[in-house]
């Protein structure tokens, strides 16, 4: 699915969700894959629309609970704000703060507004000011000032005594702050199972969440993504909700896409890809994903990109992304998004990336052969230019340098421009990775050895990522015949980070090299980290053991 600037959340995000995570929420780009869509908290706040029962009968045990504690404090608000309190007859003043304040609570009804603290507080001043007013005027026209006195304490109390109660109810079952709701919702979603009970009594408990926190989004759309795992349900109703609340929720736009897609509305999923990315430029990359899923159209793939850096983004992605039937759209989504953002990096990688290919495969395309090459690399230089403005401490415009002179037929040339340039720039790794790369088509290969071990220093910061480079390293070499080296390179690799598959491609690269011996060590490793008997590696041992003593 497929960058974009978020709004300022009202609350702390919550966790991703996804009914069938394996657990891992910090998966790139939230991606709403089939039938098991992502939906992701962190920016689906907003304003609401609508109006919602906050109380109801239906709901039970929870909301019997709440109702005498909230019906009791709208009772003692009226009650010391009455008209008659405020002196409102009597001061023209009061009168039009008494009325701007309720006409304040009636339209919360419609938007529930008094969730921004700016207004609650506004109105507690005003009306605040105008009870003060009243009881000054009342206590400057009492007999004595003992009486005033005696007065003023007994009013403090009156007001102070009821909300003793009402604050120790609130303390005991009116915790329900809607972060500490929002992941509890999202954990219980995670948990539900594919019956029938338990999703009914998820569903219990995400409508006394939306019943207490009716202007948040997150609940419906949490509801929308079960109703759309779960398929029991129709998922547009709970989505209807959720964009009430937030209409520019990036997230149920998404969702909303996803099912209106199943429907066979294209167009319409497509406009959604749009508003959602347009909204949350995070979902960028998700949404590139599903717009390539359902179109091969090239029209279409880029209507689905909104204008500017975010469509950019999407319609990089989707470049990247396409598969073969509809590698034509490709520059026509590179020129997309160079248009869109012109100042950006990934679109002038990708176009300048592209032109290289062209050189790469000059005497089969005829794109930048003959006399088109100059014009070629030409281009290649602009888009360097600005990639090295843009960003002065990447390499990325020395490395595009380098491989146009590799295509000139120059690789040593290309290489020594890398290995005197590398080191000076923050990605380093990723610039000695392509010193490698050009180095290998050297002829002789002179300087590929000291390249591959300039690379392994900078990329072996720990086991892992050094098990990682070690093996590419190994391939590269494989890939060129020299098993004795590669075979080096794949044991430092099985040595750093042990797994199965490390220890065959040494065993193989060993064999290859006729180092017998050190491939039936290898298998036998393999073999332990296998975890059962398997009688064709056993075979493959004995056969190795069989050459290195010379028997077979």
């Amino acid at each position: 699915m497929a960058g974009i600037r978020p709004r300022q959340p009202r609350a702390s995000p919550a966790p991703a969700v996804n009914r069938r995570s394996t657990g891992d929420d910090d998966a790139p780009t939230a991606e709403h894959g089939g039938d098991e869509p992502r939906v992701e908290p962190d920016r689906d706040v907003g304003y609401l629309q609508g109006r919602e029962k906050t109380w109801s009968s239906k709901e039970g045990a929870v909301h019997v609970t709440y109702a005498p504690v909230g019906a009791s404090a709208l009772a003692a608000l009226a009650w010391a704000f009455r008209p008659r309190a405020l002196g409102v007859r009597s001061s023209v003043l009061a009168a039009a703060g008494w009325a701007g304040v309720f006409a304040l609570l009636v339209q919360n009804l419609a938007d529930l507004g008094l969730e921004i603290p700016a207004l609650p507080i506004a109105a507690a001043v005003v009306w605040g000011s105008l009870w003060g007013e009243r009881e000054r005027r009342s206590m400057s026209s009492t007999e004595g000032e003992s009486t005033s006195r005696t007065s003023g304490v007994w009013r403090v109390g009156l007001a102070v005594v009821p909300m003793l109660p009402l604050g120790l109810a609130a303390a005991l079952w009116g915790r329900h702050d809607v972060t500490s709701e929002r992941r509890d919702i999202h954990e219980r979603f995670r948990a539900v199972g594919d019956g029938l009970q338990p999703r009914v009594a998820f569903r219990r408990e995400l409508r006394s969440a939306i019943l207490r926190h009716p202007a948040e989004p997150y609940f419906p759309l949490i509801g929308a993504a079960l109703a759309w795992t779960a398929r029991d349900q129709d998922p547009m109703p709970w989505l209807s909700r959720a964009l009430e609340r937030d209409l520019t929720g990036g997230r149920a736009h998404l969702l909303t896409a996803e099912v209106v897609a199943a429907r066979g509305a294209k167009q319409q999923a497509l406009l959604e890809l749009r508003l959602a990315v347009t909204d949350d430029s995070a979902l960028a990359g998700p949404a590139a994903r599903l717009a390539g899923r359902w179109t091969k159209n090239c029209d279409e793939l880029a209507s689905a990109a909104p204008i500017g850096a975010a469509g950019a983004e999407m319609l990089c992605t989707l470049a990247v992304l396409v598969d073969a039937s509809v590698s034509h759209c490709r520059p026509r989504l590179v020129e997309e998004a160079l248009s869109r953002a012109p100042g950006e990096s990934w679109p002038r990688s990708l176009a300048a990336s592209g032109l290289l290919e062209h050189l790469r495969n000059s005497k089969s395309d005829p794109t930048c052969a003959g006399d088109r090459r100059e014009k070629c690399e030409a281009d290649i230089e602009r888009h360097a230019r600005v990639l090295e403005t843009a960003k002065p401490q990447s390499s990325v415009a020395l490395v595009i340098r380098a491989h146009v002179v590799r295509f000139r037929g120059n690789p040593e040339k290309g290489e020594q421009m890398l290995k005197e340039g590398c080191p000076s720039f923050e990605d380093r790794e990723g610039c000695l990775r392509a010193r490698v790369e050009i180095a290998a088509e050297a002829r002789p290969p002179t300087n590929l050895i000291p390249a591959i071990k300039d690379y392994l220093v900078a990329a072996c910061v720990s086991s892992a990522p050094c098990a990682d480079a070690s093996t590419a390293m190994a391939d590269v070499l494989a890939a060129r015949g020299d098993w004795g080296t590669a075979s080096t390179f794949y044991e430092r690799a099985a040595r750093e980070s042990p797994t199965e598959a490390r220890w065959l491609s040494l065993a193989n690269a060993a064999s290859q090299a006729s180092s017998h011996a050190q491939a039936a060590a290898a298998l036998e490793k393999a073999a332990q980290l296998r975890g059962h008997p398997d009688p064709e590696l056993r075979k493959r041992i004995e056969d190795e053991k069989r050459k290195a003593l010379g028997l077979q």
